[in-house]
């Protein structure tokens, strides 16, 4: 590992990140009493864009986020949204909407919990815990780090979407049975795992954890997993990790790929590669924003870190998600293991506030980049 304290880079990317994080209005909400409003709703409400809602720990119904506001549980531990879902939509070009820190419950059957809609914005989602469905359409710019599902597939349609450190299982119905669903999206996956439905008396061939029906698909990750389903009722059938009917899926070597029964990995009609991909994990504690870039055989690498691009740029190295506040926190060759690690301070940003880290890597006379990771300051 080389790793840099790159806290020489702190001034530059405070000066840099500092007309992005100028003060705002910031409510507090309370289920208990106490603050400026019970429920979190009325706060969304009154908000302006760039304000920020600080919700306390309790319990709080369903919320619909339509414009760019930072919608954060206050403490560490996790806030609830009892037997509720959480929207975002229509959240205006030029805004970002940021959601952290809650936890949904108690909704019944295989609905979305958190949903995300028509949003020319960006939004940005971060340590969410939901019972079914992550469901997002329509929006070109969508980052999720830390968020997990019990049975419900993370589903994609017609969107951006990147992701870090996250979870989704299918469930065993006919809907929402993936761990993955990527139609007509260009996805990007670093050090997430997905899992297929298991099988039922009904439908007794498990689901893959992966279905790719249009676009682009990126898996990253020596810590991620694609895992078909299991069923008690096939023993013998074989399952794929991936059905990738139609598109291109770029794998990088690192990935584990869990089939049943000896199915193939992967199967479809798909462009598919095994392929080297390089990517990027951050993390936030204490004031100090870490990230890593794990770029096994690169001979040199960037790490850069800035706000996110209001909408990720295609390049012919892939898509640039920082822009021109960007600073460049470390620049060496990788260590023998492949990463590259930088640290930064963050403490004089607000609570919330969203940074990305990408890293760029050479190997010979190639340059890419890789995967990028959205984080959010912690208070």
């Amino acid at each position: 590992m080389n790793t840099h304290q790159a806290s020489f880079a702190l001034a530059a990317l405070c000066v840099a990140l500092a007309p992005c994080a100028s003060a705002q209005t910031t409510w507090v909400v309370s289920s208990y009493g106490g603050a400026q409003f019970t429920q979190v709703q009325p706060a969304v409400d009154a908000a302006a864009p760039g304000d920020t809602i600080l919700v306390q720990p309790g319990f709080y119904s369903a919320v619909t986020i339509d414009k760019g506001v930072l919608v954060l549980a206050s403490q560490a531990r996790m806030t609830t949204l009892l037997g509720a879902n959480i929207t975002v939509r229509d959240v205006p070009a030029g805004q970002r909407a940021v959601v952290r820190g809650f936890i949904t419950m108690l909704r019944s059957g295989p609905a979305a919990e958190i949903e995300v809609r028509d949003c020319a914005g960006s939004v940005h989602l971060d340590r969410l815990r939901a019972t079914h469905v992550v469901d997002i359409r329509r929006s070109p710019h969508v980052s999720l780090r830390d968020v997990t599902t019990a049975v419900g597939e993370l589903h994609v349609e017609d969107s951006t979407v990147t992701a870090t450190d996250c979870r989704f299982r299918g469930a065993t119905v006919s809907m929402n049975q993936y761990g993955l669903f990527c139609r007509n999206s260009q996805v990007t996956a670093a050090g997430c795992q997905f899992r297929g439905g298991d099988g039922n008396p009904f439908q007794p061939v498990p689901w893959e954890g992966v279905l790719l029906d249009g676009g682009l698909l990126v898996l990253a990750g020596t810590d991620s997993v694609v895992a078909a389903g299991t069923s008690p009722f096939a023993p013998t059938l074989g399952t794929s990790a991936i059905e990738a009917r139609s598109g291109t899926l770029t794998i990088d070597p690192g990935v584990t790929l869990l089939p049943t029964n000896g199915a193939p990995a992967v199967r479809g009609a798909a462009t598919t590669a095994i392929a080297p991909v390089a990517d990027t994990r951050t993390d936030v504690s204490d004031g100090i924003l870490t990230g890593t870039l794990n770029a096994p055989g690169a001979t040199f690498a960037w790490l850069i870190a800035d706000v996110p691009v209001l909408r990720p740029l295609a390049t012919p190295f892939g898509s640039l998600w920082v822009g021109p506040t960007s600073v460049v926190v470390a620049a060496a060759p990788p260590g023998p293991s492949g990463e590259l690690t930088a640290s930064v301070g963050v403490a004089g940003l607000p609570p919330g506030f969203t940074v990305v880290l990408q890293g760029a890597v050479r190997r010979g006379s190639t340059l890419a980049l890789a995967t990028p990771a959205v984080t959010t300051v912690e208070e």
